[in-house]
């Protein structure tokens, strides 16, 4: 009886025993499982951050290319201006004194505001003799031809804007007179004449 009762003992002891151990890897386990899930919501979180970082730079990569793409096309625009009128004033050059008018007595060029379209004066060239090109309105192949002359006084709305030393030149369309090229003795000159005009000096000027 002694014996059963020492074997039931130990038997006893076993089983606590394993069942200690069984406690603590299931603890274990349950430990575990936890970092496993938190480690898992990390990972998930940090692939949200890397999505949503790669979305943002290629919305700005598509941006910064429609503004590169649209200050080309500005770049474009402008230039192709500044060439026309270079062929305008190579094809047509200021006409010489004694063209139009004597040396001693020229006849100035005299227009008002309305006349020209403000939104078409434009400069380019050097500060110290830059071109301006308008395009006139209300006016006539033949009537803008008679303006053009040699060196002589631009009058606009009744006051002298310029003190012209170079001749006035043709600004052409498919060979049609359309307006006036001058050549202008300060970049201060052609800031006068632009304002007289109506136009506003901070659109006028090509960059060189």
């Amino acid at each position: 009886m002694k014996k059963v009762i020492t074997l039931v003992a130990l038997l006893i002891l076993v089983i606590g025993v394993q069942w200690f151990r069984l406690s603590q890897q299931g603890r274990d386990i349950r430990i575990l499982r936890h970092a496993q899930a938190e480690a898992e919501r990390s990972r998930v979180d940090v692939e949200k951050e890397i999505e949503s970082a790669t979305k943002w730079g290629e919305d700005e990569t598509r941006s910064l290319r429609s503004e590169v793409v649209r200050l080309r096309g500005l770049l474009d625009a402008v230039r192709r201006e500044l060439q026309d009128c270079t062929n305008r004033l190579t094809d047509n050059p200021p006409r010489l004194a004694g063209e139009n008018a004597s040396a001693s007595s020229p006849v100035p060029v005299v227009l008002t505001s309305n006349d020209v379209d403000p939104n078409s004066v434009r400069v380019w060239g050097p500060d110290e003799h830059p071109n301006m090109v308008v395009h006139l309105v209300g006016k006539s192949h033949d009537e803008i031809e008679a303006l053009r002359r040699g060196p002589a006084d631009i009058i606009v709305n009744g006051v002298v804007v310029a003190h012209g030393r170079y001749g006035s030149g043709a600004a052409l369309s498919n060979g049609t007179n359309i307006g006036l090229l001058w050549v202008l003795g300060s970049r201060e000159e052609a800031d006068v004449v632009a304002t007289a005009l109506g136009t506003n000096i901070s659109n006028i000027w090509i960059a060189k």
